[in-house]
């Protein structure tokens, strides 16, 4: 019985994957089909001619032949007709059925990355639409300064500085800052990005960064009104930041439920770091874009 259990295992996972990469399966397949009924087609083609030759023959034999009537010989020349389209189906049936099957699985194999495609963007609509709705429900329950730190994994701590008075005198200030909760904190969400050195647009002058910032969110707002829709990679290759797999389904609409503005969180005021570059103290920055969430579905 554990032999049968193991081959029915093994057999099921064999299924699994095979439904899986289906849709690349389909694809190759299709693809590889359509060389094959190219080159059977041209080796068809090859022996074309002699199938033509004994056509011509058969027809000058019922030229030559001497009929009853007019009726019977036109009998005579629609059977070498007949024959005829029979030879050529014979001859280039294979490459026709071949390419017929192949553009099958092509078109097989692109409805079901569709089908993905669309319970995928269901899937994450409804996600989407789950979390805003816990979001405002932190809101009213709590005020926006919570959200903020919920969703950014931050905390709020009290600090103190020295600060110079008018008479050049420092004094302690207490002071509320947002820190992270974590150590290994490195971004406020999943969209959010350095703009540093790693990135081929950066420059070492932060004076330069800041100014280049700002010029490409005003051309990226632009392009946002003059297209109706820019995703996240298009921000990205602005930026000269590495593209990514969510970044291609997600971004903003001119007329959506957005904000219809794109904004790269520069002036973020409730973040140490963004405060610092403003201020020309840094010259890097954590980008946090507040995209809209999932456009691909309403292109």
């Amino acid at each position: 019985m554990q032999v049968i259990t193991n081959i029915l295992s093994t057999l099921g996972r064999t299924g699994l994957v095979l439904q899986k990469h289906a849709p690349t399966i389909a694809v190759v397949a299709g693809t590889a089909g359509l060389l094959g009924a190219g080159v059977t087609a041209a080796i068809a083609t090859r022996k074309l001619d002699d199938v033509v030759d004994e056509h011509q023959d058969r027809l000058l034999a019922v030229s030559d032949t001497k009929f009853h009537d007019e009726k019977e010989r036109q009998k005579a020349l629609t059977k070498q007709y007949f024959t005829f389209g029979i030879e050529l189906a014979k001859l280039y049936g294979p490459s026709v059925s071949l390419a017929a099957l192949s553009i099958f699985l092509i078109g097989n194999g692109y409805k079901i990355m569709h089908g993905r495609n669309v319970a995928m963007a269901a899937a994450y609509k409804a996600l989407e639409r789950g979390f805003t709705a816990y979001r405002q429900r932190v809101v009213e329950e709590h005020g926006e300064e919570h959200d903020y730190q919920y969703r950014h994994g931050l905390k709020k701590e009290e600090i103190v500085e020295m600060v110079a008075d008018e008479k050049g005198k420092e004094k302690a200030v207490k002071k509320e800052v947002y820190t992270p909760v974590t150590d290994d904190f490195d971004q406020p969400s999943i969209y959010a990005r350095w703009f540093d050195e790693t990135c081929s647009q950066w420059s070492s002058n932060q004076e330069y960064n800041h100014m280049f910032l700002l010029a490409q969110q005003k051309y990226a707002n632009n392009l946002l009104i003059a297209r109706g829709h820019v995703f996240l990679n298009d921000v990205y290759d602005l930026l000269g930041i590495p593209r990514s797999s969510e970044a291609s389904v997600v971004g903003w609409t001119h007329d959506g439920e957005g904000d219809g503005h794109i904004d790269f969180g520069i002036f973020n005021g409730l973040a140490i770091k963004n405060r610092e570059f403003v201020n020309g103290h840094i010259n890097r920055l954590l980008l946090d874009f507040n995209v809209d969430g999932l456009i691909y579905d309403q292109i």
